[in-house]
């Protein structure tokens, strides 16, 4: 488990916790729905994922856009540009493209696939990563792409002018636009433009908190509003698509929607909050996964959550083992990445390129310390 650091926001780092937790259990019931365990309820598993998607991958988009913005750290220049998009890049995209080779090695082992598809796999990995060889990592993509745009939109947030551009964001992530698909056919949008229109509200809101309130802001009334809100989210994305017969039935469905999903991540942000100051323990150890969540999305998505669903619908379970399974393959997609993440970090040149920790520079070479300036403290 990571050690505490006191100059990290314990609260954020319980809130990236709450998300992974949500990751993992969306992942799994989406595993175990693929491998047909005929014993596991859709209709539970439809109503959960509904849940989890308002506090998954929402919390994580929030989570860095008021981290940004707290850092109060502006990118101007091209040298500053190319300097933060290289840190984005080795931090998200390297383990991004590392994971999807896995993925492409395993299945040219595995006999009877299809070239021709790995190669449609690997063109989507690419330019419409939803489809891609590692499709569960999609959220990287679309983080990149947001930290690739921000330097241009950062000047105007911390403006006069910021609500007028964040109501121009809101718009575009709303209106019913006809977004680029893969051209090789499917449904992933060509270069996560859609998924970028739907999360980057989110990633705004986040950072113009973050920029123009405290360092200590906690949410207030936004938890009340936020919990109405989830549950109106809940109840829509578990019905799946109920106005297809309104006229602007694609609008009120993608407003329903960003409104579950910000309210979730608000929701989820709030009680991290709660998390801390009541239960310190517990708040410890949820700051401590927090800040191994990345290691754990990346390792689940790579090795662990498929096989793990695999090998249970194997034991043909009964509906009652079912959920025992559920619940165990749960906790062992999530306790397996946690060590296996640390195992990597022992090896620098593994951990840069898997999970995109910094490698450490090379220590300067020893020789005599030169005397101190006059007046200079000792």
């Amino acid at each position: 488990m990571a050690p505490l650091d006191k100059t990290r926001r314990d609260d954020l780092d319980v809130a990236r916790a709450i998300a992974i937790l949500s990751v993992v259990l969306f992942h799994i019931c989406q595993y175990f729905e693929v491998n047909n365990i005929e014993s596991f309820s859709r209709s539970f598993s439809k109503a959960l994922m509904g849940a989890l998607l308002l506090t998954s991958f929402p919390t994580f988009m929030l989570v860095a856009g008021l981290v940004l913005g707290l850092s109060g750290r502006r990118v101007s220049g091209p040298g500053e540009y190319i300097r933060f998009q290289k840190t984005k890049f080795c931090r998200l995209m390297l383990p991004f493209i590392s994971v999807s080779l896995i993925h492409l090695l395993v299945k040219l082992a595995a006999p009877g696939q299809d070239r021709a598809d790995l190669g449609a796999q690997a063109w989507r990995t690419l330019l419409a990563p939803a489809g891609g060889l590692a499709g569960h990592l999609w959220f990287l993509y679309c983080l990149m792409s947001i930290f690739l745009l921000w330097p241009l939109l950062d000047g105007a947030m911390r403006s006069r002018w910021r609500f007028v551009l964040l109501g121009g964001i809101i718009v575009l992530a709303v209106l019913p636009l006809p977004w680029p698909t893969d051209p090789l056919g499917g449904r992933p949008s060509l270069l996560g433009l859609k998924e970028l229109a739907r999360f980057l509200p989110i990633f705004a809101i986040g950072f113009l908190i973050g920029s123009t309130r405290a360092r200590d802001w906690r949410p207030g009334l936004l938890p009340m509003l936020g919990v109405v809100g989830a549950g109106i989210g809940v109840v829509l994305l578990s019905l799946g698509d109920p106005w297809s017969s309104f006229p602007g039935s694609q609008l009120l469905w993608n407003t329903a929607m960003l409104v579950g999903l910000l309210s979730g991540a608000f929701v989820a942000v709030w009680i991290s909050g709660w998390i801390v100051r009541a239960f310190r323990t517990v708040g410890q150890v949820g700051a401590g996964l927090g800040r191994r969540s990345y290691d754990i999305y990346l390792l689940h998505v790579a090795l662990v959550g498929h096989p793990l669903a695999f090998l249970a619908a194997k034991l043909h379970p009964d509906p009652v083992m079912t959920y025992v399974l559920f619940g165990s393959v749960a906790t062992a997609t999530l306790l397996i990445p946690l060590g296996l993440g640390e195992l990597i970090r022992r090896v620098p040149i593994a951990a840069f390129f898997i999970l995109g920790v910094p490698r450490p520079k090379s220590a300067r070479p020893a020789g005599p310390t030169p005397a101190p300036a006059q007046g200079a403290a000792p």
